[in-house]
């Protein structure tokens, strides 16, 4: 397991409260630490959990590849409570401590470390306090609870034990600075209201809501992807931002949206400024395998809601979301793979088993050069982001279930064992 295990088993359930459905015969709780279900070696969710601290999982969204257009609207209306779900698990909910930046210039670049106490609910995080960088945000998307952390300065130099109690249905943020004094005079905690509930989601149909047109739910190229996208984007200039991070082996743009109602929420990849660390985000990742084209669709669908949504002041659910964080969304990763209807790339690779893998190179996470274009754009859009991106999903289609790390097994057998993070509970 990882030392997180408990915390993703949490995550996950999460996603799996919303859908009966996901219940199986073959899957009863539906989720699965993934080297149980199957090991995989050099996936994406090993490497970004381990290489930037992203708790990551898998949503299996159907048992059958692409599934045919007239069951796209009852598969999206199925998910879209758990997507929504699952972002308000990871940025609605939890405890976000918020370090000060060095207070003389003798402390400039000092390292920092904030290390979760409390078993498997989180992984230690390490950083240069910089005045230039201000206050600088580490996030656990933890359920309600009391929590125990310590933040250590300059390898030992200095250390302040945190205590932090996680009301239901809130967000707590704990302001800590270097300490030359008392915990009780170092550190402050706030929390903001979360979201009503799951169950107080938005009741109607998205139909409703939303006026289908002809060709809503059918299967969009990668060129209207794009277009849809940016008119997003001209659409909501206050609220959601659209860009590319690369291009395809065969040219085409892979298209990312980010929609926060918090401006220091946005990226720049222009300019490759990330975003505040002081505000939590949520990275979907859509089409990894090209003949698994269901997730592109249900993401264009939750980033119109959310674009749509960000302006109502009335919509509580939507503010506590894009208030309190950012939502990214990637709709196809791998555009080539969709076009050709295949699971690999143009060169048939298969991204998912393309990342540098930490267990087969004994936790070496370093680049081997022999990633395809798709995956550095991926691997380098992560490292924009930050510690400001404290979960990612990428949506797959071949079984219903929720697939959390590890995905390898520690010897590096093809047998299926658990292996669960230190952080499965969570």
């Amino acid at each position: 397991p990882t030392p997180d295990d408990k915390l993703f088993r949490y995550l996950a359930q999460t996603y799996v409260d919303q859908q009966p459905e996901m219940l199986s015969k073959e899957f009863p709780t539906g989720m699965i630490q993934g080297s149980v279900w199957y090991p995989v070696y050099g996936g994406w969710q090993d490497f970004f959990y381990l290489r930037d601290n992203v708790y990551t999982t898998t949503i299996e969204q159907n048992e059958e590849k692409w599934p045919a257009e007239n069951e796209i609207e009852a598969l999206w209306n199925q998910h879209r409570r758990s997507l929504y779900a699952y972002l308000n698990a990871y940025i609605a909910q939890g405890l976000t401590i918020q370090v000060e930046p060095p207070s003389s210039d003798e402390l400039e670049g000092e390292d920092v470390v904030v290390t979760m106490i409390t078993s498997e609910m989180g992984r230690p995080v390490r950083f240069k306090s910089t005045a230039s960088d201000g206050v600088h945000g580490v996030h656990y998307p933890v359920p309600a609870g009391e929590y125990a952390l310590k933040v250590e300065w300059g390898e030992g130099n200095a250390v302040e034990t945190i205590s932090a109690l996680v009301e239901p249905g809130l967000h707590a943020t704990v302001v800590v600075q270097r300490p030359s004094r008392s915990l009780a005079e170092a550190t402050s905690v706030m929390t903001s209201p979360s979201v009503m509930g799951v169950d107080a989601l938005a009741e109607k149909e998205s139909r409703d809501e939303y006026p289908a047109s002809p060709e809503r739910w059918t299967y969009w190229s990668n060129a209207e992807l794009g277009a849809f996208a940016e008119k997003l984007a001209l659409d909501y200039p206050d609220y959601c931002k659209a860009y590319t991070i690369g291009k395809s082996v065969r040219g085409t743009d892979l298209w990312a949206l980010t929609v926060s109602k918090d401006p220091s929420g946005f990226p720049s990849v222009a300019t490759q400024t990330p975003p505040s660390s002081e505000k939590p985000s949520f990275l979907y990742i859509g089409n990894t395998h090209g003949d698994e084209p269901l997730g592109r669709q249900h993401l264009s669908y939750l980033a119109e809601e959310l674009c749509s949504r960000a302006g109502d002041p009335s919509d509580e659910e939507a503010d506590a979301i894009l208030s309190r964080g950012a939502v990214h969304m990637i709709f196809t990763i791998n555009p080539d793979g969709f076009d050709l209807h295949r699971r690999g790339n143009a060169n048939r690779v298969d991204i998912n088993r393309n990342f540098p893998d930490p267990i087969l190179r004994n936790g070496d996470l370093n680049r081997t050069g022999t990633e395809e274009v798709e995956t550095v754009a991926l691997m380098d859009y992560v490292e924009l982001l930050g510690d400001s991106l404290i979960g990612a999903s990428a949506l797959h289609e071949g079984a219903l279930l929720v697939n959390y790390p590890f995905d390898g097994e520690p010897e590096g057998s093809e047998t299926k064992m658990p292996n669960p993070t230190p952080d499965d509970k969570l």
